[in-house]
């Protein structure tokens, strides 16, 4: 269990706080409560949890883990499988916010109170190989970034047959959807205002819950800020006032 206080600084090649696990064996693991920045490709990784894992990551401060302008996560999610908590944590200044790169086994995951601000890609979820994902988030704030929340397909294989890159269950609940979400998220999008709030394409069926959020206005989002390739987006039932 990792439990201390990191304050990582900038060392090129790594990351700040990195979690390799054993994909056989359960894993509990916390990291709470850090200060992690300026890291040269991501502020937190967990790679291959077990699918009987839990994972929380909570009350940290991460920004500015960049190597360049299109590599650099505050927290990356990679081929890990059973319970990820990601709690009141501040992520802010990343090509990535939070990503999450999954295949095969189940996924659970708890996105809960945090703030995303200023990155190209808020929340980025990429899924593929078989993946099975239940996502819940409520009392987020995403705010000036390009895109609030990516949803895509992702080819692990790189074959391009028929099924790769194809999830089995998609389960993504920003409120109002079978999850139980409340929702309560602010979606704000940047001050030139040219981005998309959530951006989904994925397999064909998929709705994605975002009911009962502020987007800015209480009539709700419109069209030219959502970006739907696949799949449909409920969000319907919009906040009048901010969170």
């Amino acid at each position: 269990m990792i439990t201390d206080a990191f304050n990582v600084t900038s060392r090129e090649g790594s990351g700040g706080v990195d979690v390799s696990l054993a994909t056989e064996l359960a894993s509990t693991v916390v990291i709470n409560n850090n200060v992690i920045t300026n890291n040269a490709l991501q502020g937190v990784r967990v790679v291959g949890s077990a699918s009987n894992s839990n994972i929380t990551i909570s009350n940290n401060m991460i920004s500015d883990n960049v190597r360049n302008d299109t590599i650099g996560r505050g927290i990356f999610v990679w081929d890990s499988y059973g319970t990820i908590n990601i709690i009141n944590n501040e992520i802010t200044d990343h090509p990535n916010g939070i990503h999450l790169l999954t295949r095969g086994s189940l996924l659970d995951v708890t996105v809960i109170d945090n703030q995303l601000i200023r990155n190209d890609i808020a929340m980025q979820i990429e899924l593929g190989d078989d993946a099975i994902i239940n996502l819940s988030a409520e009392n987020n704030a995403f705010s000036e970034n390009d895109i609030g929340v990516s949803v895509t397909d992702f080819d692990f294989s790189g074959s391009g047959g028929p099924t790769a890159g194809v999830a089995l269950q998609v389960n993504i609940d920003f409120g109002g959807g079978i999850l139980g979400s409340v929702g309560n998220n602010s979606f704000i999008t940047p001050v030139g205002g040219t981005g998309f709030l959530i951006d989904l394409d994925t397999k064909p069926g998929v709705v994605v819950g975002a009911q009962h959020n502020w987007w800015g206005r209480g009539s709700g989002p419109t069209g030219p800020e959502m970006d739907v390739i696949f799949g449909h987006i409920d969000t319907s039932s919009p906040l009048g006032t901010a969170p």
